[in-house]
C-alpha cells in the first residue's frame, strides 16, 4: 500500500516497511496503541485502511495516513466470535471468517456486523479461508468449502468436497479463469473446476515440488500461484504443467520466520 509493505504478526502486532528500502528497518504501526491483541490472524488493505483480525479480541482499523491509534471496527457488535481468522472486501463491504462463521460490515457507516445470510447452511462454523470469485463468496473450513452467491437471501451451500482431505483445514482459497484453488495444511494445494459442479478436486500436479505440505497462504498474480508455507513460500504457474518450485530458495528468510 503506497509503497509500504505491511504484516500481521502472531504476538507483535502490526509492522511496516518502505519497500523503496532495502536496507530500511521494520516499525510498529503507530506503536500497536489501541490494538487490544497483538496475537494477529489476518490482514487487508483498503483505501489507505488497514484492516487486521485477531485471535480473540476481534476485528480493528487503522488509517495509514494519520497517528491517531488502532480502534475496534464497530466495537465489534455483532460479532458472536473475536477470533477473526480471514477477511476479504467486496463493494464496500468487509467479509471476516471466524471460529463463529462469516460475518460482514458496511464500511463508512456505525451499522453492527451481521452474521452472511444468518450462517445459515454453514454447517461448520469455523472459517479459516475466505475468497471472492463472480460474485460468490466461498469460505474453508475444515475440510469442507461452502459457497454464497452475494446480494441475495439464499443460504450457504456446500462445494463438491469429492476429493478434499476430512482430516485437513482449509487455510487458504483463491479462484482465477474459472478455477478455485484451496491450500490445505497437511494436504497442499488443491483445484476444482467451477463451471462443472460434479467435478471433485484434484492436487495441484501431485503436490510435485512442494516439499512442505502445510499451506498457510496463498495468492495469485498474471497466473502464478503462489503458496506460503511452513518453510517458505512456493510457485507455480497455473498454465503449465511443471512442478512447484521454491522462491530463490527463499534466501534472506530467516529459518524461524518461514511460517507464511
Amino acid at each position: 500500500l503506497n509503497d509500504i509493505l505491511y504484516v500481521a504478526t502472531t504476538g507483535g502486532g502490526v509492522f511496516q516497511k518502505a519497500l523503496s528500502s532495502a536496507t530500511g528497518p521494520w516499525t510498529i504501526v503507530a506503536n500497536n496503541n489501541g490494538l487490544s491483541n497483538l496475537s494477529l490472524a489476518s490482514i487487508i488493505a483498503v483505501n489507505n485502511t488497514l484492516y487486521v483480525g485477531t485471535n480473540g479480541g476481534g476485528a480493528f482499523q487503522k488509517n495509514v495516513d494519520d497517528n491517531n491509534p488502532w480502534s475496534a471496527v464497530a466495537n465489534n457488535t455483532g460479532m458472536t466470535s473475536q477470533y477473526i481468522y480471514a477477511m476479504t472486501l467486496s463493494n464496500n463491504t468487509l467479509y471476516v471468517g471466524s471460529t463463529g462463521g462469516v460475518f460482514q460490515k458496511t464500511l463508512n457507516n456505525n451499522n453492527p456486523w451481521a452474521a452472511v445470510a444468518n450462517n445459515m447452511g454453514l454447517t461448520s462454523l469455523t472459517t479459516y479461508s475466505l475468497t471472492l470469485f463472480n460474485n460468490v463468496l466461498y469460505a474453508g473450513s475444515a475440510g469442507r468449502v461452502f459457497q454464497k452467491t452475494l446480494n441475495d437471501n439464499s443460504p450457504w451451500t456446500l462445494v463438491n468436497i469429492t476429493g478434499l482431505p476430512s482430516n485437513r483445514t482449509i487455510n487458504a482459497l483463491v479462484g482465477v479463469n474459472n478455477v478455485l484453488y484451496a491450500g490445505t495444511f497437511g494436504g497442499g494445494v488443491f483445484q476444482k473446476n467451477l463451471l462443472n459442479a460434479n467435478e471433485g478436486w484434484t492436487l495441484v500436479v501431485n503436490n510435485n515440488g512442494l516439499t512442505n505440505l502445510s499451506v498457510r497462504s496463498m495468492i495469485i498474480f498474471n497466473n502464478i500461484l503462489y503458496a506460503g508455507t511452513n518453510n517458505g513460500v512456493f510457485q507455480k504457474n497455473v498454465t503449465d504443467t511443471n512442478p512447484w518450485t521454491l522462491i530463490a530458495n527463499n534466501t534472506g528468510l530467516p529459518q524461524s520466520q518461514r511460517n507464511v
